[in-house]
């Protein structure tokens, strides 16, 4: 008799990581992905529904998480612009406390959350430190306090047995070519796309920001890891640890391409200038033993066969 697989939704399931993760997970457990555009690759081999998140009524998401074990909520607005901050504040806060809500008095076990470093606030080279677990989080950006509040939810509800959460504070992910539809904004996908179409790369500010890259191959395995472990009530920080400026992946990446003839173009300055966001990954390799994470090197090398080099 075979054993009966674990069902899992995922919201924002068209996005970056979404994408990779529905094709990672789709063979070994039930899917149910739902997002406002269709993925890029054909939906064959789980569940999808075409639906934005906040067009959903209460009876539509007591239905989707009918029967459900386990919910992975990816779905978020990130930038914070005039424009967009009504619909983060709608989508990250007003809509994940409602889908939290809603999970606790469903069937589903375990809750994954894609929490953020955003949570910690900007540090800048002055005054910075390495961030962990158990420091104190003054989030400066709406998108970081929004992301705090979700962790804070899950925490209250936790208090529910049945339940379990595990907050992932992702850092900047980058690794596999992202899908045509996945809007990802990566500055190191952009460099690639910039130097395969033979343009030097974008620099805003000097380039000195500081920067902790993570694989994506390494998030989908410990989300991977949080759906199989028996522990409960986790907040990790899902990152390499590793230091590098922005300046220094463009130089890596006009390496990969042999283009030290192309310049770099450095652009207006932002609010990034001087800044570094660097997180220690002791706790996940610890809880998973997760002996290595990919370095950045490796890893875009790996980005670069994608891109036929």
């Amino acid at each position: 008799m075979s054993k009966k697989k674990l069902k899992i939704i995922i919201t924002g399931s068209s996005g970056y990581i979404g994408s990779y993760l529905v094709k990672k997970l789709k063979k070994n457990f039930s899917i149910t992905g739902i997002d406002y555009k269709y993925p890029s690759f054909n939906p064959i081999g789980y569940k999808f529904i075409k639906k934005n998140l906040l067009n959903l009524n209460e009876f539509e998401l007591k239905k989707i998480l009918k029967k459900k074990d386990v919910l992975i909520h990816l779905a978020a607005i990130k930038h914070n612009n005039k424009k967009s901050k009504k619909f983060l504040i709608k989508l990250n806060k007003k809509f994940t406390k409602k889908l939290f809500y809603l999970a606790k008095d469903s069937s589903i076990k375990k809750i994954i959350f894609s929490s953020s470093l955003y949570v910690y606030g900007v540090k800048n080279i002055n005054n910075f430190k390495i961030n962990n677990e158990r420091d104190k989080c003054l989030p400066n950006t709406l998108y970081g306090k929004s992301k705090l509040y979700g962790e804070n939810i899950l925490k209250k509800l936790s208090k529910n047995k049945n339940l379990s959460y595990y907050n992932l504070r992702l850092f900047f992910v980058y690794g596999y070519k992202p899908f045509k539809k996945s809007l990802y904004p990566s500055f190191i996908n952009k460099t690639f796309d910039r130097l395969y179409s033979e343009k030097g790369p974008i620099i805003y500010n000097d380039g000195n920001q500081i920067l902790d890259y993570v694989h994506i191959k390494d998030v989908l395995k410990i989300i991977l890891k949080c759906i199989k472990t028996k522990k409960k009530n986790i907040t990790l920080n899902v990152c390499s640890g590793s230091q590098i400026s922005i300046k220094n992946i463009a130089i890596e990446i006009m390496k990969i391409f042999k283009r030290k003839d192309l310049k770099i173009i450095y652009g207006k300055k932002d609010k990034t200038k001087n800044t570094v966001r660097i997180g220690s990954p002791y706790l996940v390799k610890r809880i998973f033993n997760l002996n290595k994470l990919l370095t950045i090197k490796k890893g875009l090398k790996k980005l670069s066969y994608s891109y036929g080099r």
